[in-house]
């Protein structure tokens, strides 16, 4: 069986890594993998050209992430796709979801497009998002197969019009063997940032977004020193400058001038989890499956959550969950569980890992599409759910 997976760019977002894991589990004597990318030169262009009995197709060259290259570029995609002759065309994102959709149906294959958050096209107001919402529904409908990786995600498409029997809910894939205890890297990672050893460290890690609720989470931190007064905070990911500035702001106001780091980018992303006491998810709307959320998880580390996306699901009990955008409740959670004391934490994180093992490996997420596109390419409807 032959697929053409389709991506935007190769950038180092959730979406593409989540593409990348599923290509690396993919059995090979099932499934003959194509990628093709629309724009070329992202950050994570050599993750994708490691890649192992995946053949990658450059439809644009380095430099020409332009709007002006995106109509050769889909030209492009239509003759490769009419070369290759998948059996299935798959998709993950908006964009890259249209663009399968005009090459599955114009070289006969069946077509997979994805929901990966519960926003994005599907707006919440204004003339912009009720086209989004009418624009997303005829996708579905269109589309053999919609893949959302959240039960939220699922649940709130089926709301704004898109049809039930026609999307089924692949989790994401942690990798397990990657993301997984490591204390020494932890420790290393601590140094570096100037942290003590024994000095409670909590994080939240996400690109400065709004989306990501950063002011919910400084705001959680002021509450959290009053009672851990000497803790400390790390926000890390990368944003535009004058939203560091302005968080960084909020911080000082808050009297966390000299308790948060803002360290940017950090490649070792395992060492920097496992440097944490406790991981904060403080996301106020949009989540579909939190990436950092499970990987903090395999890594065996406590979390809190906001209640977005399937946070809750994933966590399974194993941690607290406040509703977005309550700081204070979300002060009280981060605050109680460095209550618990060492040993306690150790064993909730153990606790969290299992539950990454049992149910969101990355070769459960393999061979649920695998089995998805077996059974479209035999021309049956979609798998049950």
């Amino acid at each position: 069986m032959k697929v053409l997976f389709l991506l935007h760019a190769p950038d180092a977002g959730g979406t593409e890594r989540q593409m990348r894991a599923l290509l690396a589990g993919l059995d090979p004597a099932l499934v003959r993998a194509h990628l093709a990318l629309l724009f070329s030169g992202g950050g994570f262009a050599d993750a994708f050209a490691a890649l192992r009995g995946v053949s990658i197709h450059h439809l644009t060259g380095r430099g020409s992430w332009t709007r002006a290259a995106l109509p050769g570029a889909l030209v492009r995609l239509v003759r490769l796709a009419r070369a290759l002759r998948p059996d299935v065309v798959c998709a993950m994102l908006p964009g890259a979801n249209e663009a399968a959709l005009l090459a599955g149906r114009l070289s006969g294959a069946r077509v997979v497009t994805g929901i990966r958050c519960t926003m994005g096209a599907w707006g919440d107001g204004g003339a912009a998002s009720a086209l989004g919402r009418r624009a997303g529904a005829l996708l579905c409908r269109a589309s053999d197969l919609v893949i959302s990786n959240s039960r939220a995600g699922q649940a709130r498409a089926v709301r704004l019009g898109c049809p039930e029997h026609r999307i089924r809910v692949v989790p994401n894939g942690i990798d397990a063997a990657r993301f997984a205890p490591d204390p020494a890297a932890g420790a290393r990672l601590r140094a570096a940032w100037g942290v003590a050893p024994g000095v409670p460290l909590v994080g939240q890690f996400g690109r400065l977004d709004p989306m990501k609720g950063h002011p919910t989470f400084l705001r959680a931190a002021a509450l959290v020193r009053r009672r851990w007064p000497e803790a400390r905070f790390v926000c890390l990911g990368r944003g535009p400058e004058p939203a560091r500035r302005a968080l960084a702001a909020l911080a000082g106001s808050l009297g966390l001038a000299g308790a948060v780091l803002w360290p940017g980018h950090e490649d070792d992303m395992p060492a920097a989890y496992n440097a944490l006491d406790v991981l904060c998810l403080s996301s106020a709307y949009g989540e579909g499956f939190p990436n950092v959320l499970g990987e903090g998880m395999a890594c065996a580390r406590p979390c809190a959550a906001t209640d977005v996306g399937d946070a809750a699901l994933m966590l399974g009990g194993l941690g607290p969950v406040v509703p977005p955008g309550d700081f204070r409740a979300l002060g009280a959670a981060l605050a109680g569980l460095l209550d618990e004391g060492p040993e306690a934490l150790a064993a909730r994180g153990a606790r969290c890992r299992e539950r990454v093992e049992e149910r969101y490996g990355v070769a459960r997420m393999a061979e649920a599409f695998t089995a998805h596109f077996q059974n479209l390419a035999r021309g049956g409807r979609p798998c049950a759910a």
